[in-house]
């Protein structure tokens, strides 16, 4: 399996240019756009037609132990954190799990840690309110998401509350480290998937908007938006695509002129999608396809799929990057169209080999990712034009 990568980048009228800012980064910007990535097996019968490379060993650099399963419930697999999401906003880093995870799906909580002096120093604790085990009425939470609202000051944690019907939760805090019972936010049949962003790019008319995407697994995996432009307090109706698409695991990423892009892999898992919104996320426009998707089931039937991982740097050009077969030899490759007239994409380029799972993210300067070059196993920086 190879991790693929497709960029978009967007040019918009001057009118709408974003004066230059110093955004919140992501955790994961200090080094490059990259994937933090897991060795699995070979693609089925296939050959790796990537040359072999030379893997050097990490850094002997100290641990630091964030967070403890301390639940006892007999449902979960203790002992275990698992799925982190983290987001950095000057020396304030949040980071986001799940807690005691339970085989079935989800976990007996959501867990954070956060530092307010970079790293220093961490408190760690379990959001009230959304699980049976921390005085909520869920049997279980999942899919945790960190974002910062700049506008507001505001952090958010976007979670998959688990019931008989599964909902998108977010939970707030104006420090990160004292939390507020979660607000419900999807209205539909069922939930999946969930992810949030914000706006944080000053001097443009959407500043603190969040977007919040989520698809409904009982109708075929209908993709659905909602909006807040109030730190998240309040939520606008979910909203779906001009076209209806279906889809799941969308990455909503804001360029600096406010425009939203949602990369998404369909809902059969044949195609990478994505969608925008130029208008704060008022309406969304219909879903084209920047790629096809070469995919194998992964060995030892470890559950994963080709969901996207997408970013965004300075300049406006959006990343978006998946678990792909197209490069071995024995596997047909495919071409990648436009996706709208004024956001030309360009093919899909190896980036790692035998790998899956692939968060990344895009320094707020001049631009490292992995395009096109081999790549080494922690990321492959070469340098990319803006």
């Amino acid at each position: 399996m190879l991790i693929i990568l497709a960029t978009v980048n967007a040019r918009f009228p001057s009118a709408r240019a974003a004066h230059p800012a110093k955004l919140p980064m992501n955790l994961l910007q200090a080094a490059a756009v990259c994937g933090i990535l897991m060795f699995i097996a070979a693609c089925g019968g296939g050959s790796n037609s990537q040359p072999v490379q030379t893997i050097a060993p990490p850094p002997n650099v100290p641990l630091t132990q964030l967070s403890t399963d301390t639940f006892t419930n007999s449902s979960s697999q203790h002992a275990t954190e698992v799925e982190a999401s983290s987001f950095a906003a000057g020396s304030t880093i949040v980071s986001a799990f799940q807690v005691g995870r339970i085989f079935s799906g989800g976990a007996s909580d959501i867990g954070f840690a956060t530092s307010t002096n970079g790293g220093v120093a961490w408190t760690s604790g379990f959001l009230p309110g959304i699980t049976i085990y921390e005085q909520g009425a869920f049997s279980a939470a999942s899919d945790p998401v960190v974002a910062f609202d700049a506008a507001h000051a505001t952090w958010m944690i976007s979670s998959l509350p688990i019931a008989s019907v599964d909902q998108v939760a977010v939970s707030r805090s104006a420090d990160g480290l004292v939390w507020g019972d979660p607000i419900l936010v999807s209205n539909t049949p069922d939930s999946d998937k969930n992810w949030i962003t914000c706006d944080n790019t000053p001097a443009i008319p959407f500043f603190g908007h969040c977007y919040l995407e989520w698809d409904d697994p009982s109708n075929r995996n209908l993709i659905w938006m909602s909006t807040s432009s109030d730190g998240g307090l309040t939520w606008t109706a979910a909203l779906n695509t001009a076209n209806l698409a279906t889809g799941i695991g969308g990455q909503p990423v804001v360029q600096p002129n406010g425009t939203v892009i949602v990369p998404i892999e369909n809902a059969i898992g044949d195609e990478m999608l994505a969608f925008t919104s130029t208008n704060g996320g008022e309406s969304w426009n219909a879903a084209t396809t920047i790629s096809s998707i070469t995919d194998h089931s992964v060995a030892a039937n470890l559950r994963t799929s080709a969901l996207p991982s997408a970013a965004v740097d300075a300049g406006g050009t959006v990343y978006a990057i998946w678990q792909d077969c197209r490069f071995r030899t024995g596997i047909s490759a495919s071409r990648t169209i436009s996706m709208r007239r004024r956001a030309a994409t360009r093919p899909p380029a190896p980036c790692t080999p035998d790998l899956f799972h692939h968060p990344m993210a895009a320094t707020p300067g001049p631009l490292l990712s992995p395009w096109p070059g081999p790549c080494l196993r922690h990321g492959c920086p070469t340098r990319s034009p803006a």
